[in-house]
């Protein structure tokens, strides 16, 4: 799923959000794309509560370098205004930027990169509870997808290696999407990309 492209009031929103700690501004997006997400799981006829939200992680060093947790903040706008819950089932590995590498570059410096915390592998033993059916693995900006992708593909291999979380999909969401794409603002059309089932 996406709110738009990579372009305009979103890429001004979310340069603001990561690089200049406008909580506000992360809020107001994240609540943007919920008020979409929610009408998407409407015509997929599935409840908020059936749904969780795993925002991508950053490592503590880099959320003390830049004095906020992005992902988290647009995650917490997304429930306020879907009602879907949040889980933190995901820590991040210290890696090197993303920005200035290549697609190939991308998808190896993410491999290994995140890992299910001791407290999101005892949440996947005990269920993840209300009927979970899907995860939203959420990120800010999709360039290439290897951040999602690798996400998305530790979540799925812990729940399948726990099961009580069997049945529910993983699917990836970015509030942007950089790179040949139509260009949009707030309220551009959500796609959805189901990254397969747990």
């Amino acid at each position: 799923m996406r709110l738009g492209a990579y372009d305009g009031i979103i890429r001004d929103a979310v340069l603001d959000l990561k690089f200049r700690r406008w909580r506000l501004t992360g809020m107001q997006l994240g609540r943007a794309f919920g008020v979409e997400i929610l009408e998407r799981l409407e015509v997929m006829g599935l409840k908020p509560s059936e749904v969780l939200i795993v925002p991508i992680p950053i490592t503590h060093r880099r959320r003390i370098r830049r004095g906020i947790d992005h992902t988290l903040m647009l995650g917490r706008g997304v429930s306020r205004s879907s009602g879907i819950g949040i889980a933190r089932l995901l820590r991040a590995r210290n890696r090197d930027e993303q920005i200035g590498l290549s697609a190939t570059d991308r998808t190896k410096n993410m491999r290994g990169a995140f890992y299910v915390s001791g407290s999101g592998q005892n949440r996947l033993k005990k269920g993840l509870g209300n009927g979970t059916r899907a995860i939203v693995v959420l990120d800010d900006v999709r360039t290439t997808g290897a951040t999602l992708e690798e996400g998305c593909r530790v979540l799925r291999r812990a729940i399948r290696e726990n099961s009580a979380g069997n049945g529910a999909e993983i699917w990836a969401a970015s509030v942007a999407m950089a790179g040949g794409e139509r260009k949009g603002g707030l309220g551009a059309e959500v796609n959805i990309q189901v990254s397969g089932k747990g």
